[in-house]
C-alpha cells in the first residue's frame, strides 16, 4: 500500500504508511475516546456503512496525536515509551514526506 495525498481518506494500511506506528497503538487509542464517550472522528477514525475497514483522515490524526499524546506529561514508563515511538513515527516520517511535497499541508 502506498499513501496518496490527493486521497480524502485512506486505509489503515495507507495511515500506517504516512505515520508509520502500530495499527494496534491506533485502535487503542480510539477505544480510549470511545471509553470517555467521545467521538473517534476527533482522531481522524472515519467509519461509514457497507465499508469494510476503517478510513483515517492522516492529517487530524497527526494534530490528534500531538495535542493528546505528546502534549501531556508521561506519568509512567509505557506512557514515555509510546510517546517516544509517536515522535519518531510523525516527526522522521511524516515531515519527510511533507518536505517531498508529498503531503500538503
Amino acid at each position: 500500500m502506498t499513501y496518496d495525498p490527493s486521497q480524502l481518506f485512506h486505509t489503515t494500511q495507507q495511515c500506517l504508511v504516512a505515520i508509520p506506528w502500530s495499527e494496534r497503538g491506533l485502535m487503542r487509542l480510539a477505544q480510549e475516546l470511545i471509553k470517555q464517550k467521545r467521538d473517534v472522528r476527533e482522531m481522524g477514525l472515519y467509519r461509514f456503512e457497507g465499508m469494510r475497514g476503517d478510513l483515517w483522515d492522516v492529517k487530524q490524526l497527526a494534530k490528534f496525536l500531538v495535542s493528546y499524546k505528546l502534549d501531556k506529561k508521561a506519568h509512567f514508563d509505557y506512557e514515555k515509551v509510546e510517546q517516544d515511538n509517536i515522535k519518531s513515527a510523525l516527526l522522521y516520517k511524516f515531515n519527510h514526506l511533507t518536505k517531498k511535497g508529498k503531503i500538503n499541508e
